[in-house]
């Protein structure tokens, strides 16, 4: 009897959490039905999707034991289907939030180029061209730390993966160099670089904004803190070409960062400032004659296989292949695992990443910076200027 007595009572406890846990889900799943409708009014776009995430310890260790047994940065296709399962894609046109609990994890928009009126595709073209024009005159980063094999457990061989990709940035980092404490990104020093670049610094504020403009109205509050992060810090924005090491103008993320050549990375941290991120995928074509990267309306992502953005903890995935137009994205940098997987692009054709953030090492150069002599700052400083006329 008594043996009875507790069974039932085992019974009856697991058929209560079994309720209260349904209950719970359907309580959510009326909430995100509510936030969604808000999310419409708030942003205007009709198309909104809440996804809830959840952290999956034993899907991130699977896919880095993939990355080990193969030596280099995930590719989807090459991914068992039992992992591929596991993994949620957003593709479609609109906007896409993953909560978890009331924490956003991530923001991701996705805007067909049709979906714009014909001017305001016209002006978020022409700004993201410059950054284009940009990578013709820039030097590419080669240390990045996402794609070091041997950080992440990978020991280099004869067979080392190489297929890396590109990567260069604008803005402000800590210099390395003697007498300097923060120096602009380093560009090319060809005369056709140089003459480039004479076009191209004076219009880089115009691109700051467009970013700006993006980050505000995909996660205000997220783009609000970065903002007083950085004005507390007295952090230049990385489009400022004025800066002298006086106050910064318009203080917000020191770097912007982009990426082509089918550029892929470990799944990682960054080791950022902060832990907000913001940025923007599009896909362009070499022209030839000027030998200028330009959008073509008959190219778009779904020209480039793979190339998948994935939070690895979550499973969750940004399918830029069956994605189309312009892609942003939230994300929290140095809080979640992320990474580029691998890609393939045709000739001439590219799909161009970039992000905004607060560098750990730049934060700390303006630290030291500020800490300075203010008769000593100027020369402790390399600007953009400078390099044009060194």
């Amino acid at each position: 009897m008594e043996e009875e007595d507790a069974r039932a009572e085992l019974e009856q406890r697991a058929r209560e959490e079994r309720e209260a846990e349904e209950a719970k889900r359907e309580k959510e799943l009326r909430d995100d039905k509510i936030r969604e409708h808000m999310l419409r009014i708030f942003t205007g776009m009709e198309d909104v999707k809440i996804h809830r995430v959840q952290r999956n310890a034993s899907l991130l260790k699977e896919l880095e034991e993939q990355e080990q047994m193969r030596k280099r940065p995930l590719k989807y296709a090459e991914l068992p289907d039992s992992l591929k399962a596991q993994f949620i894609g957003i593709r479609e046109p609109g906007l896409h939030v993953g909560l978890e609990g009331d924490d956003i994890v991530f923001a991701v928009r996705i805007r067909p180029w049709g979906s714009f009126s014909d001017k305001k595709r016209d002006r978020i073209q022409d700004k993201l061209a410059i950054i284009m024009d940009y990578s013709r005159c820039s030097l590419p980063i080669k240390n990045n730390g996402s794609q070091n094999a041997s950080s992440h457990g990978i020991r280099n061989g004869k067979d080392a993966f190489k297929a890396f990709g590109s990567m260069f940035a604008i803005g402000w980092h800590a210099s390395m160099e003697l007498g300097k404490t923060v120096v602009s990104y380093a560009t090319a020093k060809s005369l056709v670089a140089q003459e480039r670049l004479e076009g191209l610094l004076p219009r880089l504020p115009e691109v700051a904004q467009l970013y700006r403009e993006g980050f505000c109205s995909l996660f205000p509050g997220a783009y609000e803190r970065m903002s007083e992060e950085a004005n507390s810090r007295d952090i230049a924005e990385w489009s400022d070409i004025l800066f002298d090491g006086t106050d910064p103008k318009h203080p917000f993320a020191n770097a912007l960062v982009a990426t082509n050549n089918d550029f892929c990375n470990f799944l990682h941290v960054d080791k950022d400032e902060i832990e907000l991120a913001y940025g923007m995928w599009w896909a362009g074509i070499l022209d030839p004659n000027t030998d200028s990267w330009r959008f073509d309306e008959n190219i778009d992502h779904s020209n480039i296989s793979g190339g998948q953005f994935i939070w690895g903890e979550y499973g969750i995935m940004v399918d830029f292949e069956r994605s189309a137009g312009l892609v942003d994205i939230f994300w929290r940098g140095k809080k979640d695992q992320h990474s580029t997987m691998q890609s393939s692009t045709p000739k001439g054709m590219a799909r161009f990443g970039t992000s905004v953030q607060i560098t750990a090492r730049g934060a700390g150069a303006f630290r030291r910076f500020w800490e300075m002599d203010e008769s000593k700052r100027r020369s402790a400083l390399t600007t953009m200027h400078d390099r044009l006329a060194s």
